[in-house]
């Protein structure tokens, strides 16, 4: 009887669960890359600071190692789907890139007020859903 009431209440528990949908920035180059999301097609803020002097890249934001990938979940049913449908401008997702020396030689102010960046992509849920939600950065 135990058993019974058990593989009666698994399943409901797992249907009472949100799923996650993945939204996967792979990196297919050799260096780290840095990238943000935007809703509205902008950078809204510093994506990086630098320590001093020093080599060090101190991120707020998204990255990725070499040939690595960066997994970005979204609670709910079609998550990313409506995130981007309802939350973003043009119900497009626009996705900054940043290379690692690009950041080093550049002044915050002047990254952010002249919306410097690696390279821009934008998408809309079609074509994640063609890229199957990865999205592959190349030099």
């Amino acid at each position: 009887m135990r058993i019974r009431i058990t593989i009666l209440i698994l399943p409901i528990l797992f249907l009472a669960c949100d799923p996650v949908q993945n939204l996967e920035v792979m990196n297919r180059t050799r260096d780290t890359i840095f990238f943000e999301l935007s809703k509205d097609g902008k950078l809204g803020y510093s994506p990086i600071q630098i320590e001093g002097n020093s080599d060090t890249l101190w991120s707020i934001m998204n990255y990725a190692y070499p040939n690595e990938r960066s997994i970005m979940p979204l609670i709910g049913f079609d998550g990313w789907e409506d995130f981007i449908n309802n939350e973003c401008i043009d119900s497009t997702l626009t996705v900054f890139f940043f290379e690692k020396e690009f950041l080093k030689n550049i002044s915050v102010d002047s990254l952010l007020s002249n919306q410097l960046y690696s390279q821009k992509s934008e998408f809309k849920v079609k074509e994640l859903e063609h890229l199957s939600w990865v999205i592959n950065y190349k030099e």
